[in-house]
């Protein structure tokens, strides 16, 4: 009988928490009163950092786009963010943002999903609602 192969180390104890450093792509889209707009569909490289006292920074380099802001903590591995881009190169994405950023161990990734939501006046005085949402699928 031959001896098992040597266990590989686990990084999965990275992916049990949402706090740290992220990277991957980051995709932003936006639609006007429910129709989604082609040309506002972007995705970049970012790095998101969930500093250890709840601080939110990070950047999206092709796209300018520079994030700060809070994390709440819910579990270890699941946190709801309340974060503003800015300095954005399509200014239609700078914007204060709400949603959620969790861990998925199985999967070692994190998962996520920021919308904004703006009222836009217009000549004929009616609002229109732009909606503006930041996915994203990030690895340690």
């Amino acid at each position: 009988m031959s001896p098992a192969p040597p266990e590989e180390p686990s990084d999965s104890a990275g992916y049990s928490t949402f706090r740290g450093a992220w990277r991957g792509p980051i995709q932003f889209e936006m639609s006007l009163n429910g129709i989604r707009n082609a040309d506002a569909h972007a995705i970049a490289g970012a790095v998101i950092e969930i500093r250890s006292d709840g601080e939110v920074v990070g950047q999206a380099t092709s796209s300018g786009c520079k994030f700060s802001g809070l994390a709440a903590h819910i579990a270890p591995y699941l946190a709801t963010l309340d974060v503003s881009l800015k300095g954005c190169r399509d200014d239609r994405f700078n914007a204060r943002y709400s949603g959620q950023f969790g861990a998925i161990l199985s999967a070692k990734e994190v998962r996520m999903h920021l919308v904004a939501l703006v009222s836009k006046p217009s000549a004929s005085l009616t609002a229109k609602m732009q909606q503006v949402s930041v996915e994203a699928v990030l690895k340690r």
